[in-house]
């Protein structure tokens, strides 16, 4: 038998730990586009991590039965796939776009799915 996929952190902890982090370095470039190699290599590994947070938030123990769910997860993919094309493009208004697209998506599951916001419906 392969290897088992196995969540480690809940969702709280890699939406805190990874996609936070990781998307602040996307949006910090889309309001000021790095000068060096070596920033845009960083912004480029961070838009990698949120292109990967759609892999990780489907994982066993982590997804929701609520159909929205992988309607936002999939739209994450999508948005976050154009985001990190545009990061290598080093084009600012495509990264400013594909930057908000990755925000847009980000409130609107956050709308739904954050506890916060499930008390208030």
């Amino acid at each position: 038998a392969g290897p088992q996929y196995k969540a480690i952190g809940t969702v709280k902890e890699i939406m805190v730990g990874i996609m936070a982090p990781a998307s602040n370095s996307l949006f910090g470039a889309a309001a000021e586009l790095p000068t060096k190699d070596e920033d845009w290599l960083t912004v480029e590994h961070n838009t990698l991590l949120v292109a990967e947070m759609p892999n990780l938030l489907m994982l066993p123990g982590r997804t929701n039965t609520d159909p929205r769910w992988r309607m936002w997860v999939q739209r994450l993919r999508t948005n976050s796939e154009a985001a990190l094309k545009a990061v290598k493009s080093r084009n600012g208004d495509m990264i400013s776009a594909a930057g908000d697209k990755v925000y847009e998506t980000c409130e609107g599951c956050h709308m739904i799915f954050l506890p916060e916001n499930q008390q208030k419906k």
